[in-house]
């Protein structure tokens, strides 16, 4: 009888865990409306923060410098200077013992509660989960916090494989942005933005066996929501640094150079290169 009840345990959790793996975000990704934010900046000059080992590296304007930082090259915060904009990414494994035994890891969204909430400090309310066309789930989110007098709004982009020889355990890799709430509509882009630049030895990691893990291809989905955003980066070849640019406001004619962006310095115009530098 005993086994009979372990095996039964066994396969509800399958189950459970597949339906969070694959069905549990249902409506598509199908408008930057549903993003609720917009680039509503400029032109504006990137500068590479990197971890003092080197594991972790962001492109962000200026005013945003490293909050924290994982020895194993798995996570990365940053946040502004006036403490109005957090960006994050995480890739980590639990394990089947700890998703078993721990009902804050049981699945992937139990581990999105506990890490978003800081273990039950603050309150969280969930949006409603879209599913894009690159595999990533979209989970908006707003946080109660008693301690602060402002409150969060954001949203985590992420996706979730199995662990090869592990039934119970799971990989998640996520991107968070958070602003102010009343502050998401104008400064959740450039958040967002932030959050898809950073680059860990984590996106490197691979597994061996058979897996559904799929490394996220950070360049194709930060290129994807980048244009969603109302965004661009350009870069100058000569001294290869990089820009953040709207598509609306910053570009422009200039005479035999034709259309694109510009970078000015007095009479000098140098036209820039669509693309980043990395």
């Amino acid at each position: 009888m005993k086994l009979k009840l372990c095996s039964l345990k066994l396969i509800l959790t399958l189950v459970i865990l597949h339906v969070f793996l694959f069905s549990y975000a249902q409506e598509k990704y199908s408008s930057n409306k549903q993003l609720g934010t917009f680039y509503k900046g400029n032109f504006q000059l990137l500068k590479s923060l990197v971890t003092p080992d080197g594991t972790c590296s962001a492109l962000t304007p200026a005013g945003w410098v490293i909050s924290g930082v994982s020895p194993q090259g798995n996570a990365l915060d940053l946040v502004t200077q006036d403490k109005s904009m957090y960006a994050g990414y995480l890739n980590v494994g639990v394990p089947g013992s700890k998703a078993y035994n721990d009902k804050s890891f049981t699945t992937p969204l139990d581990f999105i509660e506990t890490t978003v909430t800081e273990s039950g400090r603050v309150k969280v309310k969930w949006g409603k989960p879209l599913k894009d066309e690159l595999g990533l789930t979209i989970l908006p989110f707003e946080l109660k916090d008693p301690r602060e007098p402002r409150q969060g709004k954001g949203i985590i982009f992420y996706q979730v494989s199995s662990v090869p020889g592990d039934v119970y355990g799971y990989i998640i890799e996520m991107f968070t942005a958070q602003t102010f709430r009343d502050q998401w509509g104008s400064q959740g882009a450039e958040a967002i933005a932030a959050a898809l630049s950073i680059r860990c030895t984590a996106n490197l990691t691979k597994y061996k066996g058979n897996s559904s893990y799929r490394r996220i291809d950070v360049m194709k989905i930060e290129a994807n929501y980048i244009r969603e955003l109302g965004m661009e980066y350009v870069h100058d070849p000569a001294t290869k640094v990089n820009y953040w640019v709207n598509q609306k406001m910053d570009k422009s004619t200039e005479g035999n150079l034709g259309v694109g962006y510009f970078l000015r310095n007095g009479s000098e115009v140098k036209k820039l290169i669509s693309g980043k530098i990395e």
